[in-house]
C-alpha cells in the first residue's frame, strides 16, 4: 500500500503485481485503476470443449515489465545451432503473445510459468517513490495431454522428446500437462537475454525510471567449437 501524487492530489493507492508482469495501481479506497486499465483482446483456446476468456485487463501503466511474446523471428541462443534449434520448435507451437492459451498442439507461455513477477515480491522506496520489482523473462513450452496418452507420452518423454519435462497428471480432468522452459538441447534460452531484471517504477506517474539486469541463471550448454 502507498500513497501517490497525481495531478496535485494525494491518492491512497495500492499496487498488485502478478506473474503476467503487469502491475496494477488502484485507488485502494474506490478499487478504481490510477492510471488506467484497458479490456484487450487475447489468444483463444483451441481445446476441445474450453471455453476461455475473450479479453484480458492490461495497465495502461506501467507498461509490461516482462516480454509479452517470442516469436521464430526473434528466437535466441548462444550459437546459430541453438538458433535454429529454437526457431523451428517455436514454429510448431502456438505462440501469439501473453496469454496464449496451453494447448494439446503445444505453446509457448510468456512470461513463463514462473512470471513475469517473481516470487519475492515488489518493495517501496518512500523517499524517491519508487516501486522496486524483480521480474523473470524466461520463456516456457507447456502441452497438454490427452488423459489417455498420459501415461505413454510420460514413458516416451526421455526417448523422443528433447529436453528435462515436468508432468502433471491433473487429475479429474480430460488432459494432463507437461511443461519445460523453452531452451535448446545444448542449454541455451530460446529468448535473449537479460532472464531477469530488477525494475523501478515510479509510483506518481507510472513511468518505468530504470531497468538492469539481475541474478545468476546457471545452465548447462556446449559451447561452439
Amino acid at each position: 500500500m502507498i500513497d501517490i501524487t497525481k495531478d496535485g492530489k494525494v491518492i491512497p493507492a495500492l499496487a498488485q503485481v502478478g506473474k503476467s508482469g503487469f502491475m496494477f495501481i488502484l485507488n485502494r479506497e474506490t478499487g478504481q485503476p490510477v492510471f488506467g486499465v484497458e479490456e484487450r483482446p487475447v489468444p483463444k483456446s483451441d481445446v476441445p470443449g474450453e471455453t476461455s476468456a475473450t479479453t484480458q485487463p492490461f495497465p495502461v501503466a506501467p507498461r509490461p515489465l516482462a516480454p509479452q511474446s517470442l516469436t521464430a523471428e526473434n528466437a535466441w541462443g548462444f550459437s546459430e545451432t541453438d538458433r535454429t534449434w529454437c526457431r523451428e520448435e517455436i514454429t510448431k507451437l502456438r505462440s501469439e503473445g501473453v496469454f496464449t492459451p496451453p494447448s494439446v498442439r503445444g505453446s509457448v507461455l510468456i512470461p513463463g510459468n514462473i512470471g513475469g513477477m517473481a516470487w519475492g515480491g515488489a518493495a517501496y522506496d518512500p523517499a524517491h517513490h519508487l516501486l522496486i520489482l524483480p521480474t523473470n523473462n524466461l520463456a516456457t513450452e507447456v502441452r497438454l495431454i490427452p488423459r489417455a496418452d498420459f501415461d505413454s507420452t510420460r514413458q516416451s518423454a526421455g526417448r523422443e522428446l528433447n529436453g528435462d519435462w515436468e508432468f502433471a497428471r491433473q487429475e479429474g480432468t480430460p488432459f494432463g500437462m507437461m511443461r519445460r522452459f523453452l531452451r535448446s538441447p545444448g542449454g541455451s534460452p530460446c529468448n535473449a537475454p537479460p532472464w531477469g531484471m530488477l525494475n523501478a517504477v515510479d509510483a506518481d506517474t507510472g513511468d518505468i525510471r530504470w531497468t538492469v539486469p539481475l541474478g545468476d541463471y546457471v545452465i548447462a550448454f556446449t559451447l561452439p567449437n
